[in-house]
């Protein structure tokens, strides 16, 4: 059993149906898209596992604008199962919807805003059924680790420390072990008082508590290690850490306190015993406080820890964490700005081709992974357009950071899987794929290329919706001198090449395709390093830069929407 996805309609910000993973989901967006929302969505419906982390449904969670003033009086929340076994669905049986399949069930709760200001919540289940029973419910428990976490006190010696939960799974009310716990605090405390300085240390309280007290009201003391009663004991436990010795963790770092939390977590998970049918690990930002990678080795430790009665949905701003997942694995939540309202595509959902997600699969590492974040994305097929892109829209007025904008080098031409993210079924954000044309000749009388290739004119039909395909008439290298940088083209490669430069300056008086031609047969080999001199002296002085009119075109585009 597993949480398919989640419909939801008039909480906060959310208004639809958010897919998820049904082994390790991993939720990621920009800031406010409604991540948190989406885990407090699913915590208001799921039993908590610990009885200090139970949500209740608030005057804020109903829809409301940017003042505050509530817009809907009534939300839903439903967690739609599926993959349920024989014996889930009879524990779930107030729950099947059988209109979605056989093994299917919903979960869910309808809350309702009173105009004196009191807040009604109905349990719902299956098709048709507003009633659910509590052993029901109780079948999908959740535990729940924020973003801004303490682990160290979370293993702290108290009430809640989660070591106290996880020993007392290993050993039961009928175990052994728990006598054996007992007996062996008892035996400390008996040693501990025949210690001279404790004895003296409890005569002296007692004196003066005797006198405070007096006669009536007079106390016994003793000094002793702990109650000796199993639960006692194994709350005052403390976990160590260290590289050669443990030691106590005030003396770790905050990464690394995380992943021993996290370790006692799933080990509590894993232990517990099946009266819950499928528990959720919620996590806000995993990568919090740990370098790349800690954040790969732990990605991998959650993808093989989760398993048939543990589902983990994760929430992450982590381009690192986002890439080593697993495409399959990803929703990625988007807000309309007018509407004001999350939307959710699971990348498998997006209309891509097996292959193309096993494309995306071997080449969605960190640096691509940053698309997934991104307000507009640009497509280029060379380190020269990565590296000039950026320069020549700060040139326009257009800084890329500003605008949200990611220049994504795809390094060939397999701009088709990228691309069709952004499809009807994809993200619904704007992507400009910039390749060349590379057509064989130019009409300098007409001022136009010749045919582009058959390979651009392939990739020309991705345009599509929020995809806009723009090509170079043959080339970037070549564009970009014939739109009128001859003089930036020449100097940039004299930065590393000035034997070379010094024979393009025969050059100098050429009609602008010559000087085009001539450039591009010398750059071959150098595009890299000639592209990094240009953008170096972009920054110094972007008036220096004509723009391509292709580029422009993209980049406007991708900022705002507008290709004119």
């Amino acid at each position: 059993m597993y949480i398919a996805s989640v419909e939801i309609h008039g909480f906060r910000n959310l208004d639809g149906v958010y897919p998820l993973d049904g082994h390790v989901a991993t939720v990621v967006g920009e800031n406010n898209t409604g991540k948190t929302n989406l885990i407090d969505a699913v915590r208001l419906v799921a039993v908590s596992g610990s009885p200090f982390d139970r949500l209740s449904p608030t005057l804020a969670d109903f829809r409301h604008d940017p003042l505050g003033q509530v817009e809907a009086d009534h939300f839903t929340v439903d967690l739609w199962l599926e993959g349920l076994t024989t014996s889930q669905a009879g524990r779930l049986v107030s729950c099947l919807a059988p209109t979605r399949g056989p093994s299917s069930a919903r979960l869910g709760i309808a809350c309702t805003l009173g105009q004196d200001g009191r807040i009604t919540t109905t349990l719902r289940g299956g098709d048709l059924s507003e009633e659910v029973e509590p052993w029901a419910r109780s079948a999908l428990r959740y535990t729940f680790l924020p973003a801004l976490r303490d682990a160290e006190a979370e293993l702290r010696p108290g009430r809640l420390n989660r070591l106290a939960g996880l020993l007392s799974l290993l050993a039961p009310a009928d175990s052994s072990d728990r006598e054996l716990v007992e007996q062996i605090a008892a035996e400390a405390n008996r040693l501990l008082e025949t210690v001279p300085a404790v004895q003296t240390a409890n005569q002296l309280i007692t004196q003066r508590l005797d006198r405070m007290l007096k006669s009536v009201f007079q106390k016994k003391t003793s000094i002793v290690f702990a109650n000796p009663r199993f639960e006692q004991v194994v709350a005052g436990l403390r976990a160590l850490l260290g590289q050669e010795t443990p030691v106590d963790l005030s003396e770790s770092g905050l990464g690394y306190n995380n992943l021993l939390f996290m370790a006692v977590l799933l080990s509590t998970l894993q232990t517990e015993p099946e009266v819950t049918e499928h528990h959720l690990l919620l996590v806000e930002e995993p990568e919090a406080h740990l370098h790349p990678q800690l954040q790969d080795l732990l990605m991998d430790f959650m993808d093989t820890s989760a398993g048939d009665r543990v589902q983990a949905v994760v929430t992450t701003h982590s381009p690192t964490f986002t890439s080593g997942i697993g495409v399959d694995r990803i929703t990625v939540l988007t807000v309309d700005p007018e509407l004001r309202t999350s939307t959710a595509v699971r990348l498998s959902d997006a209309g891509l081709t097996d292959e193309e997600l096993d494309h995306l699969a071997r080449f969605l590492d960190v640096t691509k992974a940053q698309l997934l974040f991104s307000r507009g994305v640009i497509l280029v097929e060379g380190v020269a357009e990565q590296l000039l892109v950026p320069e020549i829209a700060r040139a326009m007025g257009r800084d890329l950071h500003e605008h949200g904008v990611t220049v994504i080098n795809v390094e060939g031409l397999a701009f088709s899987p990228f691309a069709h993210m952004f499809g009807p079924r994809g993200l619904p954000r704007r992507c400009a794929v910039v390749s060349d044309g590379d057509a064989k000749g130019f009409n300098e009388e007409a001022d136009e290329p010749l045919e582009p290739t058959q390979r651009a004119a392939k990739i020309a039909e991705l345009t599509d919706g929020n995809i806009k395909v723009v090509l170079a008439d043959r080339t970037f290298e070549w564009d970009l001198v014939k739109a009128g940088n001859w003089a930036l083209a020449v100097e940039a490669m004299r930065d590393h090449h000035p034997q070379v430069a010094a024979g393009l300056e025969a050059f100098n008086g050429a009609t602008p395709v010559q000087q085009a031609d001539e450039f591009l047969s010398r750059v071959a080999n150098r595009k890299g390093r000639v592209a990094l001199a240009m953008a170096r002296r972009l920054r110094r002085n972007p008036q220096a830069l004509s723009v391509p009119p292709y580029i422009a075109e993209a980049i406007r585009w991708a900022t705002t929407g507008d290709a004119d």
